[in-house]
């Protein structure tokens, strides 16, 4: 077993970071409370500093979450707005 402590540029560490970077974009996006449950320390408090959002509707504030989380989420919605087995039509349509 390797023993050897892993430079802060290891792609655990980026993970991490990017892990823990999505979890406080939810949570700044009002779904703190889902975020809370995984208990990790100091996420949702420091999302909860950040510019509260006005009032959204469920869908319209999970489409701008994936929408500040860059292209690969924003192309993620468009694959769930056809699961309209799985969502409500608010949320497929909102993310179409």
């Amino acid at each position: 077993m390797d023993t050897r402590v892993k430079p802060a540029s290891s792609p655990a560490i980026r993970n991490m970071r990017r892990a823990a970077e999505i979890l406080a974009v939810f949570a700044r996006h009002g779904w703190g409370r889902f975020v809370e449950r995984l208990e990790i320390p100091g996420i949702v408090r420091d999302a909860e500093r950040e510019t509260r959002q006005p009032v959204l509707t469920d869908a319209e504030r999970f489409r701008t979450a994936l929408e500040e989380l860059g292209p690969t989420f924003v192309k993620f919605g468009q694959l769930l707005s056809v699961r309209q087995d799985l969502f409500p039509e608010e949320v497929t349509s909102e993310l179409q």
